[in-house]
């Protein structure tokens, strides 16, 4: 997501702080997680349909990502996405 469109949305931290404390700040992909009690490190939102696919800024279509596998899936089906968040192929690699 364009940190221009993250700009202009005037919902957008209060939509992070709802995936990252719904997905208990920790990376759907991989695991990964450092929260310090005020803020988490390391991690950002992850599209299942990219927006530039069209998808949507619903929590439905968001999970909590680490940078390195939001990077690794970029233009990753939303099918693939959701292999890897069931099958945990992915999970304690990063």
């Amino acid at each position: 997501m364009s940190s221009r469109y993250r700009k202009g949305h005037s919902n957008w931290s209060r939509i992070k702080e709802l995936v990252l404390r719904r997905d208990g700040y920790q990376c759907q992909y991989c695991g990964y997680s450092v929260f310090d009690g005020s803020r988490v490190i390391g991690m950002t939102i992850d599209h299942l349909i990219e927006y530039a696919s069209g998808g949507k800024l619903v929590m439905e279509n968001l999970v909590a990502s680490c940078n390195k596998c939001n990077l690794k899936l970029i233009g990753t089906t939303a099918s693939r996405k959701n292999d890897l968040i069931e099958s945990r192929e992915w999970w304690g690699k990063y």
